[in-house]
């Protein structure tokens, strides 16, 4: 990454200028100023993740599928992610937020439902992500779904966690975001 040089202007070196070329030109440099450190930070953000996990991890990732019974009988996918040893494990659904995101609710190059997964379930608790409709593996279409359909495939997820023997069924929650808080 480049390094920035940044030259503070006075209230006095404004009074100073002479004429408005000497003011357009003050103005297009703090243009450029922002745009180039607009640019660093959005190189900085892609190329800098130090916490994203990385394997080999201390428990199992498994890719999954269901369907969901409640609406249209789609196909969801996602990750369910379980501790290694033992059972009757605690679980949570991760829900994303509005707009159309995948398992790890990617933006920027930076994963933070993959994060989350990842320090829960090493603190022994079973996480399923999942890939919205019409987003990476899930079957239907985001923009012809209303909050019901969302509800109704949160519910499915909620389903398949209650079929799955590592998971204790009376200890399920759910952490969701923005939309997916609702």
């Amino acid at each position: 990454l480049s390094r920035l040089l940044i030259k503070m202007v006075t209230c006095k070196d404004v009074i100073k200028m002479e004429n408005k070329t000497q003011i357009i030109s003050m103005k297009v440099k703090y243009l450029f100023l922002i745009i180039s450190t607009t640019f660093s930070f959005t190189l900085y953000a892609q190329i800098n993740r130090p916490q994203e996990p990385k394997a080999p991890f201390k428990y199992t990732a498994e890719n999954v599928k269901f369907k969901n019974n409640f609406t249209d009988s789609i196909t969801l996918a996602g990750t369910l992610t379980c501790p290694k040893e033992g059972t009757n494990f605690p679980a949570v659904i991760l829900i994303s937020g509005s707009g159309p995101q995948d398992r790890n609710s990617e933006i920027m190059n930076h994963k933070p439902f993959l994060v989350i997964a990842d320090y829960l379930t090493k603190n022994g608790i079973v996480v399923l992500r999942l890939d919205d409709r019409g987003t990476g593996e899930s079957e239907g279409n985001y923009n012809e779904t209303g909050l019901n359909g969302f509800v109704n495939d949160t519910k499915s997820a909620l389903e398949f966690l209650k079929s799955r023997k590592e998971v204790n069924h009376t200890k399920i929650g759910l952490i969701g975001h923005s939309m997916g808080g609702v």
